[in-house]
């Protein structure tokens, strides 16, 4: 190892520490001027993405975390906008640095915020190909004779169906919840580029995850996902379910409907 590549790891470890290692006043100086603006800059990303964390968590630990984060976690990625994603992947691998439990459901769903607003593609992006023609609108026509078997359906990158052990979307510094409860909750990006979330059920969850799985389905697959064993809804029920969650999705644009032709 040469002397400028121990310098440099010697400056790091510093920085990264926030305990200076020098006699020398202007070296502590200089090397005080580094910690401070590295580490607030790592903390400002994370307060940015993780608020309601912060506020529940109180300053003091909030900054505590931040350092155990900038000292412990390696990062595999250079990208600033990439760094909340690393610090999830440090809370989720770190058990024991967050008081309560529904503290990384609540910084996985602050996350998702994140992850949905810079998702590739536009809000409802059409994805077209020479056998699909884009659905801009809901055909009602189609809709009234139940004509679902020329629809494929997708999931865009922006929209997240999740399911919590906590309400994390009714989280806040002076509502915190004392016992668990079954939360499914879907966060898309509207065609204004807003994030939005809708409160659901664990069904609706189910199937858009089981679309998410295979990229783009069909109506009738999704009526064999729900009638199959693993769900065990009766044909009918199945397809009223399907029609309601198409048309109301769609209408969100938190879904993509394509025609076949």
């Amino acid at each position: 190892m040469t002397k400028l590549t121990e310098a440099q790891l010697h400056l790091a470890q510093q920085i990264r520490t926030g305990v200076t290692q020098s006699n020398n006043k202007d070296e502590q100086r200089r090397v005080e001027i580094y910690q401070e603006l590295f580490f607030n800059n790592l903390e400002d990303f994370c307060a940015t993405t993780f608020p309601v964390l912060k506020s529940t968590m109180g300053t003091k630990k909030w900054l505590a975390l931040v350092r155990s984060f900038f000292i412990e976690h390696q990062c595999e990625t250079p990208h600033f906008i990439e760094i909340s994603e690393e610090f999830l992947t440090y809370l989720a691998q770190s058990p024991g640095t967050l008081d309560e439990p529904w503290m990384l459901e609540l910084a996985h769903y602050e996350w998702v915020e994140l992850a949905s607003a810079t998702a590739m593609g536009d809000s409802g992006e059409d994805v077209v190909s020479d056998r699909e023609a884009v659905v801009a609108e809901f055909d009602q026509e189609l809709v009234a004779v139940g004509q679902f078997s020329q629809y494929l359906v997708s999931i865009p990158e922006s929209t997240w169906p999740l399911a919590y052990n906590y309400p994390v979307h009714t989280i806040s510094a002076d509502n915190k919840p004392l016992e668990p409860t079954p939360t499914y909750i879907v966060v898309y990006r509207d065609p204004s580029y807003e994030i939005q979330f809708v409160g659901t059920d664990a069904l609706t969850v189910h199937l858009m995850t089981f679309i998410q799985q295979h990229n783009q389905v069909s109506f009738t697959q999704c009526i064999d996902f729900l009638t199959s064993d693993a769900i065990q809804l009766e044909q009918g029920g199945a397809q009223q379910f399907v029609q309601q969650m198409f048309a109301e999705f769609n209408q969100r644009r938190a879904i993509t409907l394509t025609l076949q032709i």
